[in-house]
């Protein structure tokens, strides 16, 4: 990547209207994310479907955005399920919310497509702050709208 993207923001400092504004590039999206909410890092796990058994997703690519870059990462987790995945998250959001002060907080939340089928998640991870305000959840929802259609086209055209 190269350059500084440019995003319109609104008065509250949010992305404008004009989130198409934005490249399509996932990773571009989770460096803008972590650096409007002054976190350590954003995070995206893409599934695949695997169909050995029964239909099952699977993490198959995790994009994580941190202060020098965006990285494939977690490259342990590949292959992982959707439900331990999101078992895992559940326990992570848990934990940072039960200790104050200097453990990370976590939020995420995961991406659909337009039928309504899951294809990723999205968090986010901070040390700054004890909650996430509400502010930074809709900042959040919106980011997420906007890479679930980001991700859906390489999804597409790797079904085929």
């Amino acid at each position: 990547m190269t350059g500084t993207p440019h995003v319109e923001r609104s008065r509250d400092g949010l992305p404008g209207e004009n989130l198409t504004a934005l490249p399509a590039e996932p990773g571009v999206y989770l460096l803008l994310l972590r650096s409007d909410l002054r976190a350590e890092r954003a995070y995206i796990a893409v599934y695949g479907v695997t169909e050995e058994f029964s239909v099952e997703y699977r993490v198959i690519n995790v994009l994580e955005a941190t202060k020098t870059g965006v990285v494939l990462s977690l490259q342990h987790l590949h292959g992982i399920g959707r439900s331990s995945w999101l078992q895992m998250e559940n326990n992570i959001r848990g934990t940072s919310s039960l200790f104050a002060d200097n453990l990370t907080k976590a939020y995420g939340m995961e991406l659909y497509d337009e039928q309504g089928m899951p294809i990723g998640y999205l968090g986010i991870e901070k040390t700054q702050e004890n909650v996430f305000a509400e502010q930074d959840i809709q900042l959040l929802r919106e980011t997420a709208e906007v890479v679930s259609a980001a991700i859906v086209k390489p999804l597409k055209q790797f079904k085929e």
